[in-house]
């Protein structure tokens, strides 16, 4: 039995010099003639005493992790006769997360996983930084967490610790992830990533595989871009409907519409909005596949690019030399008494241009009223991709900030004819509050601007502060709560425009709206001088610094090339007539 005797001088306090995950360092000051101490501590509910001789400090060690333990000193004298007992408490580090890594990352979000040991209770502390400043923080039990709304591109840094319920931390973890940009993770989606960018020639494309001699559907995403070009190269104008099927059939027998999450359908996840398709593809092909793919487009009466967006920058390319191979024929109503008609390079032609952009969000589908207002009623025409087109309902990734292209050009048929003189449309994808620069190029280059919007509010100071050689009009949808008379009063003020330049949509249907339209863009045909040529705008373009396409060397040697092939060409027919003397008209309307 041990005795206790009040007449052996106790340990002065005892302090907690170090606090490690498995050790304590504890410290003291010697009585006088004591030299001997016992320390006793409770492990996992056993008793275990330490006898230190000549000593005031030890290093308890072989202690569980995130554990508090209550320590009792006492002196011993030379006859075992022990003095009262002096304690402290301490508590032993967490161990902090292991393995603590990156297991995905997407454009918005990054998911984390970390290994825990240890026999305390886990949990855990994870911020998300960047540049110095938290982001977000989540407190888990669990050994995974994620981070959503995270800007695409950016590097975040994340720091992860361990907390006990006394509030004790483990050491910090730390590891980083950088988003990708939305280019990056739809690429990787389409399979396109060694292509980019501008390594997909034409020549890849026009290679014979099983791929190109067969017809089976498209079965994985990675395989859209190429039913796409596919389809392109074959002057087919169902190419922009492309989406895949897979094998895998889904079991709905046992569907509850009512109590199950609906991630069942995995329609916007498992396709592709047609115009990031398009987009993807220009931003993987060279010059000449670029040129290649705008020639087929045109065939099929599909918008071309004009601006390309670089994605997730706000710089763009002007697509001059992609448009170059576009022949365009048409017969003004202005010929058809002398059965004459024009046919000229579209980059050449004269033309008034008509843009259309969108001002924050807009109910009315403007290019579906685009595609209504170039389409005979009996011969409807999707020139520019809509919602309501197959997969165009899908969130675009990467295409806003697209500047689309797209003609009309009369038949000489006045019952046909939509417009009795060939015009150039423009319609710009997104918002002109994010493109500013797009919208400026469209505001010194067009003949007309027609702004749709749902609301003005502040934003009509970006309509008025534009230096512009365009006639603005505003079209607005007076059914929206978001209309308000007050606003658009205002900026028609600040921008001294007459009622006429004032577009508004009532309780009317598309038809009757697409009429009041058309007038306004025919009056603007018959009435306003101003033209544009495409050769001619890549002054401007270099002027608000966006990129032109025909500036890279590659271009321009094949530029050179083809000016000696054709410098002695005045009058394409006659040269036919010239040098195809004993071929036949079949053949010379071939050629």
């Amino acid at each position: 039995m041990l005795l206790v005797s009040t007449d052996v001088p106790a340990p002065s306090e005892i302090l907690v010099q170090l606090i490690g995950t498995s050790s304590v360092t504890l410290a003291w000051d010697s009585p006088d003639n004591i030299s001997t101490f016992a320390l006793t501590y409770y492990d996992t509910a056993a008793a275990k005493t330490y006898t230190i001789t000549n000593d005031t400090a030890i290093e308890v060690e072989d202690l569980c992790p995130g554990t508090e333990y209550t320590f009792t000193l006492v002196s011993v004298s030379d006859n075992e006769k022990r003095s009262v007992g002096v304690e402290v408490t301490a508590c032993t580090r967490p161990v902090p997360p292991e393995n603590f890594k990156v297991e995905s990352v997407g454009t918005t979000s990054v998911t984390l996983i970390w290994d825990a040991s240890g026999c305390e209770e886990n949990k855990f502390h994870v911020v998300c930084s960047h540049d110095g400043k938290i982001i977000q923080e989540e407190r888990k039990e669990s050994r995974t967490v994620v981070f959503r709304d995270l800007i695409p591109g950016k590097k975040y840094s994340f720091h992860i610790t361990k907390v006990l319920p006394n509030g004790n931390r483990s050491k910090e973890a730390v590891t980083y992830a950088q988003t990708k940009t939305n280019i990056q993770s739809l690429l990787h989606d389409l399979g396109l990533e060694q292509y980019y960018p501008n390594k997909l020639s034409l020549s890849d494309v026009l290679q014979i595989d099983k791929r190109s001699v067969t017809d089976e559907p498209a079965q994985s995403l990675s395989s859209l871009p190429w039913l796409f070009l596919k389809k392109l190269m074959m002057v087919n104008v169902t190419a922009r409907s492309v989406k895949y099927s897979s094998d895998e059939i889904e079991d709905w027998s046992n569907l509850d519409v009512y109590n199950d999450p609906l991630s069942f359908f995995k329609d916007q996840k498992s396709s592709v909005n047609p115009l990031d398709i398009v987009t993807a593809l220009f931003l993987c092909s060279d010059c000449f596949l670029q040129q290649e793919m705008v020639s087929k487009m045109s065939m099929c009466q599909f918008s071309v690019p004009l601006l390309l967006p670089k994605c997730d920058t706000q710089q763009c390319m002007y697509m001059l030399w992609a448009m170059r191979d576009i022949v365009k024929k048409c017969r003004p109503h202005s010929l058809s008494d002398s059965k004459g008609f024009v046919e000229d390079r579209i980059v050449h032609s004269e033309l008034p241009l008509v843009s259309f952009v969108r001002l924050g969000d807009c109910s009315i589908s403007k290019s579906q009223i685009l595609n209504k207002l170039l389409s005979n009623p009996q011969q409807y025409h999707d020139t520019f991709v809509h919602h309501d087109m197959d997969c165009g309902d899908i969130p675009r990734k990467i295409s806003n900030g697209l500047v689309e292209m797209g003609w009309y050009l009369p038949c000489g048929n006045e019952n046909i004819d939509v417009f009795p003189e060939p015009v150039a449309v423009a319609n710009l994808r997104g918002d002109i509050r994010t493109f500013e620069t797009q919208y400026s190029f469209l505001c010194q280059t067009s003949t007309a601007v027609f702004v749709f919007f749902d609301s003005l509010d502040t934003n009509y100071k970006l309509l008025t502060n534009q230096h512009a050689k365009a006639q603005f009009f505003l079209v607005g949808n007076v059914q929206r709560k978001a209309f308000n008379v007050d606003q658009l009063k205002r900026t028609a003020s600040e921008m001294s425009l007459k009622k006429n330049n004032i577009i508004l949509k009532t309780n009317q249907n598309d038809a009757n709206f697409v009429k009041n339209l058309h007038s306004v863009v025919n009056h603007i045909i018959n009435n306003h001088p101003a033209k544009a040529c495409l050769e001619k705008m890549d002054t401007i373009a270099h002027e608000l610094g966006i990129q032109v396409d025909e500036d890279i060397q590659d271009c321009q040697k094949a530029k050179n090339n083809a000016h000696v092939l054709t410098t002695n060409i005045k009058e394409t027919l006659q040269f036919k007539k010239d040098q195809l003397p004993l071929q036949g008209q079949i053949w010379k309307d071939l050629a």
